[in-house]
């Protein structure tokens, strides 16, 4: 749960707004890779939805996002898997590489007033830079500590359902197996009711959409590959 503080676009003296995302982060093939999205979507969130910054500066990122709740804490895969020596080197070459790509992200930020597509850029994106990232350490990189955590990254992934409560309106950016749901109470006949609302789609193997999508970005002959035991 985090608390993002950005201009309001609909106001002429500059004020700005006090927003809520609320997200639950889902992994699947081990805990490194929801350890570091659950860390960094925030980021990506706080600063697509300023692109009026010209630079990124983690002191000015912390005025804009305020983080309420971790859990658990976002290096807890880190602190539990590695000796404390080389949860160190790990924490400290991930701040290190977090500075140099949030930094790029903000060089490429384009003006955009619209929170929807800010969502998705800021998903997107957080999922292009890390899938670089990835390849890039286990392509260059001579340390095992390295080594060996990129590629725990490489086999894991990380479902996240977000909702963004702004203005009395909530953003929902969902992706992977998971679903928001809102729930409606009331009462018929002096019995207490209960209506649930979907607000998102599961990106899964009973999703056609879905499935007609990620058919159409691989070629014909893996076809019969792509999709095993509904994933």
């Amino acid at each position: 749960i985090s608390t993002f503080h950005f201009p309001d676009n609909h106001s002429s003296d500059k004020s700005v707004s006090k927003s809520i995302a609320l997200a639950v982060f889902d992994g699947h093939g081990g805990g490194s890779c929801v350890d570091i999205i659950s860390r960094r979507l925030f980021h990506y969130i706080a600063l697509s939805l300023n692109p009026s910054i010209k630079s990124y500066d983690k002191n000015q990122l912390n005025t804009l996002i305020e983080d309420l709740y971790y859990c658990p804490n976002p290096y807890h895969n880190i602190t539990h898997k590695y000796e404390d020596r080389a949860a160190e080197y790990l924490k400290k070459h991930l701040l290190e590489s977090e500075e140099k790509i949030l930094t790029q992200f903000v060089r490429d930020l384009k003006p955009n007033n619209d929170i929807s597509s800010a969502l998705e850029n800021a998903f997107i994106r957080c999922d292009s830079d890390l899938s670089e990232e990835i390849e890039h350490n286990l392509l260059s990189s001579s340390s095992n500590i390295l080594l060996h955590y990129y590629l725990s990254l490489a086999v894991s992934g990380c479902c996240v359902t977000l909702m963004l409560i702004h203005e009395d309106i909530a953003y929902i950016a969902s992706t992977g197996d998971c679903r928001a749901v809102l729930g409606l109470s009331g009462s018929s006949n002096t019995k207490a009711t209960l209506k649930t609302i979907d607000l998102s789609k599961e990106h899964n193997s009973d999703n056609i959409a879905e499935l007609k999508r990620v058919l159409s970005e691989h070629p014909k002959s893996e076809q019969n590959n792509i999709i095993r035991n509904e994933r």
